[in-house]
């Protein structure tokens, strides 16, 4: 099973209907931040 970070972290914050700001205040992250990892441009690979 191939995991894909990006795709799951979009899925989680529309699962618990917060916005990508919200989120990124919750986990103590900017929300452009959360933005290029939802894109798939962040770090995590």
């Amino acid at each position: 099973m191939d995991y894909n970070f990006s795709d799951d972290l979009k899925a989680i914050r529309e699962i618990l209907g917060i916005t990508q700001t919200e989120l990124a205040k919750r986990i103590g992250v900017q929300q452009v931040t959360l933005s290029r990892n939802e894109l798939g441009k962040g770090t995590c690979k």
